[in-house]
């Protein structure tokens, strides 16, 4: 079931598509150093969706409810999206010049057009149950997206994370359930392999997605088991978040509250880490030309202005 622009208000959005400028940090350079982090942009709460698509870099801010636009190249900044009582987490390409975006705060996937005016939004899967914490996204290659509704992040909760596909025309089916807090996700066009954080579970878990969209073969892909000391104070959420892959097509995961970005082998394998200077690192995406990776988190979730940050690590050296 869908919802249209009329009704948005009976979830409490308010999306007004109107473009504000402005409210970006100052860009750094950066020094060619493999694996070093450089933080590009300290006017952030809580950043959690990266995503590149024609040269732009998008960065969701849930707590601002922003989506922020920069120059995929340069990290120059070109604009923000402001998206009242949104809670933004994020943000994918669709079908027909369109982008669906994560209302988490407000229970709803939204359909934006180029311009950011909305033109769709979905609360309810074709079941009639309510998508009410979609967290992470991930095109499906066809014009469509896999969304993660998340579930409580309650390590006592019971698992009540799923993993939904949302059709280019806006039609929602939920495909799996039972995760223990369904977060960052990730599907690979090419090998139709589907790969999802399960965060209080400290899993990765993956599927095959097969030509009409289903899942089968599911597997565990990694068990994580007891976090690694990181060198920030224990937290007991620790847990894997946002998923992309490296210049190899390693596994790229955030581990948040651990302060650091995993790469994991498509077999399994824990590869290392890379650390950063947040330690609630939500987000991370690999640039086009493999050579850097955008990363994004909060280094204090207890503060209303969460002490947000973006930046980038270079993967590759300089040519």
């Amino acid at each position: 079931m869908t919802m249209t622009a009329g009704l948005v208000r009976a979830v409490g959005l308010w999306l007004a598509g109107v473009l504000a400028f402005g409210g970006i940090g100052p860009v750094a350079a950066a020094d060619g150093t493999v694996g070093k982090p450089e933080i590009l942009d300290t006017n952030y709460q809580y950043p959690e969706g990266a995503y590149i698509h024609r040269g732009i870099l998008f960065m969701t801010d849930m707590s601002a409810s922003q989506i922020k636009l920069y120059d995929a190249k340069t990290a120059a900044p070109k604009t923000v999206w402001s998206i009242q009582n949104c809670g933004p987490t994020g943000i994918v390409a669709m079908a027909d010049d369109q982008y669906l975006i994560n209302c988490h705060l407000a229970g709803a996937v939204v359909f934006l057009d180029r311009n950011g005016q909305v033109r769709k939004v979905v609360a309810e899967d074709s079941a009639g149950t309510r998508i009410r914490w979609p967290n992470d996204l991930t095109t499906d290659g066809d014009g469509g997206a896999f969304v993660t509704d998340s579930g409580l992040f309650d390590a006592s909760a019971p698992a009540t994370g799923s993993i939904v596909h949302v059709w280019r025309d806006g039609r929602a089916e939920r495909l799996k359930g039972g995760i223990r807090y369904a977060n960052g996700i990730y599907f690979d066009t090419a090998t139709r392999d589907l790969f999802v954080s399960e965060h209080i579970g400290r899993r990765i878990l993956a599927y095959t997605v097969t030509p009409d969209f289903k899942l089968v073969d599911d597997r565990v892909l990694i068990t994580l088991g007891i976090p690694k000391p990181s060198g920030f104070p224990f937290y007991d959420k620790t847990g894997p978040d946002g998923i992309d892959v490296d210049e190899n097509d390693n596994l790229l995961v955030p581990e948040y509250g651990a302060g650091r970005i995993m790469r994991i082998s498509r077999k399994g394998e824990y590869l290392g880490a890379i650390p950063v200077p947040m330690q609630f690192v939500t987000t991370v995406i690999r640039s086009d030309d493999r050579q850097m990776a955008y990363f994004g988190g909060p280094s204090d979730i207890h503060s209303a202005q969460g002490a947000g940050a973006m930046g980038r690590i270079r993967l590759k050296p300089v040519d």
